[in-house]
């Protein structure tokens, strides 16, 4: 079992093992602790790493988004001459495709094509403002390169009743410049802050150095179940074991109030 506060994962004290059952259940998880999962020592997988996967994943998620990239992207457009890159039209409207260099240094390989919405209104009755991309390939310049491969988006507006909504989605880029190299995990993402239905949604994957963190369409709301989100999440740590955690939230299940009780069952390569 898994305890749940706010976007963050704490655990419920559990011992998960290869076995029919889930015991030690009954102590509440140190405050001070952000991720505690009890494996047996069979499992040769340190609970430190455990640990540090699920924070960094969860971290990940929280931390990074797309409108860093969507600036550095038009920053380096802005940077093209009149003959690097070579510009087309599509269905889509105008893109670039090119290998080329421009005379001040800034080098363009692949395509890529951008759009900007303004009040742009949905088939759900949503309005968005923002920007998106989708660029195959890197545009590269003496202080920062921007390597991309498909989609990319950041979105806010308001739903059909007048509620603020939130949307991205982003693609494994990865961005260099003087803050270092920051990598985007495929992830999508929406909010919604109703005053009666207020709302968080994951899907994607987020990868580290030491782990991979499946999130499974995952969303925490006010209504059904507050304490707990829907879907599921799993865990592996790279280079320690092939073993899967696999952690399954209640927070949608409205006819099982019971269930509602900010723990998720835990499976290890699907047993309980």
């Amino acid at each position: 079992m898994i305890w749940l506060l706010g976007t963050l994962v704490l655990a419920c004290n559990p011992t998960v093992q290869k076995s029919q059952e889930i015991i030690d259940q009954t102590q509440p998880a140190p405050e001070d602790t952000a991720f505690v999962l009890a494996l047996e020592e069979e499992e040769e997988i340190p609970l430190s790493a455990i640990e540090t996967a699920l924070q960094e994943g969860i971290e990940e998620i929280r931390t990074v988004r797309a409108n860093r990239v969507l600036t550095t992207y038009q920053e380096l457009l802005a940077q093209a001459s009149a003959e690097c890159p070579r510009w087309y039209s599509g269905d889509d409207g105008p893109y670039w495709a090119d290998d080329c260099q421009t005379n001040n240094g800034v080098s363009f390989q692949g395509f890529g094509i951008s759009f900007e919405l303004t009040e742009s209104t949905d088939e759900s009755g949503n309005t968005w403002t923002g920007s998106q991309i989708h660029c195959e390939g890197h545009i590269e310049s003496s202080t920062k390169k921007l390597s991309c491969v498909g989609g990319l988006n950041e979105l806010t507006g308001t739903d059909a009743n007048g509620s603020p909504v939130f949307y991205s989605y982003t693609s494994p880029y990865v961005l260099e410049d003087d803050d270092g190299s920051t990598s985007y995990p495929q992830i999508k993402m929406w909010a919604v802050n109703h005053p009666d239905y207020k709302a968080i949604h994951y899907s994607g994957t987020a990868s580290t150095e030491r782990s991979i963190i499946q999130f499974d369409e995952m969303t925490l709301a006010n209504s059904i179940c507050p304490l707990e989100p829907s879907g599921k999440q799993n865990i592996q740590v790279s280079g320690l074991s092939s073993s899967w955690i696999n952690l399954l939230w209640h927070g949608g299940e409205n006819d099982a109030p019971q269930l509602c009780d900010g723990c998720a069952d835990a499976f290890l390569n699907g047993e309980s």
